[in-house]
């Protein structure tokens, strides 16, 4: 397989290199905590895989700067930490799936950085937040499919496919070209298919380098190297995580 099957940018993908990437059937990890129940949880994914790939590569989603600076100005909704599992007597509240913080900026020596802009209660500070923003830093915004109707609608079709509520995440940043706009080269146990919302991005996707730029969508297979090389204008992505 060359390096060109690895990853799609809005085009049809031959049944061949589908067969080839995924082939068999695939336990997703949210199944797997639960052994007992693996016989009868196999999800073939060959197929839907392939199925979320075109869903999201033709599903239009306007989504700009000013909307996500407002969305981020809504402070109770960005908490310090997500709940990832309450039991309430009999009644069991759904996990929220994504990172136990939602909003996280990458930072030159590619650590995590959240604390300089959340308050003692756990509070968002947007303001401190965007200065970061402002000097080029990327931000990883975590669960977002539920702030627009246009989000909301693709949760809802996703989970037609799936069965599942998929974890989504933005990437946003205004661009820099002197600041970590990615994680370190990095893989994944599970595939990810990447919309890019607005902006043009630089990726090193296994040994391949290649742009993209909005309304186009790529699909990482799992255990696939990538990372952002190079990004010097605003962007945003839409990142949506196959488990």
């Amino acid at each position: 397989m060359t390096s060109d099957e690895l990853f799609w940018a809005g085009k049809d993908i031959p049944d061949e290199v589908k067969n080839e990437i995924f082939g068999g059937s695939f336990i997703t990890t949210n199944l797997l905590k639960n052994k007992e129940k693996q016989s009868n949880t196999k999800i073939n994914l060959q197929d839907s895989i392939f199925e979320i790939y075109d869903l999201v590569d033709k599903f239009n989603i306007n989504f700009y700067e000013k909307d996500i600076l407002n969305f981020l100005q809504i402070e109770n909704r960005w908490p310090y930490k997500y709940i990832q599992d309450i039991e309430l007597g009999k009644q069991n509240i759904p996990a929220i799936h994504g990172y136990d913080t939602p909003i996280q900026v990458i930072t030159q020596e590619n650590f995590v950085e959240r604390d300089k802009f959340y308050n003692r209660n756990g509070k968002f500070i947007f303001d401190e937040w965007k200065k970061y923003y402002d000097l080029g830093f990327t931000t990883m915004i975590s669960d977002v499919l539920d702030l627009t109707p246009d989000l909301r609608v693709l949760r809802n079709e996703l989970f037609k496919i799936t069965g599942m509520q998929l974890s989504a995440n933005f990437y946003l940043t205004k661009g820099s070209s002197n600041k970590k706009v990615s994680w370190l080269p990095h893989r994944h146990h599970y595939s990810v298919v990447v919309k890019v919302l607005y902006g043009k991005t630089k990726w090193r996707i296994g040994d391949k380098f290649i742009e993209y730029c909005e309304n186009q969508t790529l699909l990482i297979p799992a255990e696939t190297e990538h990372t952002v090389v190079e990004c010097e204008s605003d962007r945003l992505t839409l990142t949506i995580n196959l488990f």
